[in-house]
């Protein structure tokens, strides 16, 4: 009987032993399972954020133009509506002719249009070319309204609306291609 005991208190004994080995084996294998299975997670993740970042970068390369594109046309519509105020013409001269020194003005060329708003009596009875004094403005049909040619001793300076445009429109695609 005490044989019989002593075998189940060693029976008893190794069964706990087994248990804890066990369980050492299985916490280290679950621990291992854990960390496979993380580091694939991470790994479908960080494939995921590239893909995104990539997907992100790639439309706003697509959208640089059109984005460009939408701007141009805003601004055209809102200046477009500014250029036909007989005042219009007068500003984009005296604009261009600000860093110009007097003395080196020969003529500004508008357009006929341009010409006869500038030069009519303004209802308050002001003579509207007195917008820019000193200055010979001259009437020119290959000049399109709003904008002007300054004929310098030494050159001239286009003033040109559409030649603004153009130079603004190659400033907004140099500006997307730069990014």
């Amino acid at each position: 009987m005490e044989q019989l005991k002593a075998n189940e208190v060693l029976s008893a004994q190794a069964r706990e032993q087994a248990a804890a080995e066990g369980y050492a084996v299985g916490v280290a294998e679950g621990r291992e399972a854990g960390a496979r299975d993380y580091a694939e997670a991470i790994g479908a993740w960080r494939g995921l954020l590239e893909s995104g970042r990539d997907g992100v970068s790639s439309l706003l390369r697509e959208s640089e133009d059109l984005i460009a594109a939408i701007v141009f046309e805003s601004v055209c519509k809102v200046v477009g509506r500014t250029l036909v105020a007989p005042e219009a013409c007068a500003g984009v001269v005296a604009e261009v002719i600000s860093r110009i020194s007097r003395d080196e003005i020969v003529a500004v060329r508008v357009s006929p249009a341009d010409y006869a708003a500038m030069h009519a009596v303004a209802p308050d009875g002001a003579d509207r070319s007195s917008a820019i004094p000193g200055v010979s403005v001259e009437p020119d049909e290959r000049i399109e309204l709003g904008g002007c040619i300054v004929d310098l001793k030494g050159g001239s300076i286009d003033g040109r609306i559409e030649t603004q445009f153009r130079t603004f429109a190659q400033s907004l695609k140099d500006a997307a291609r730069r990014k």
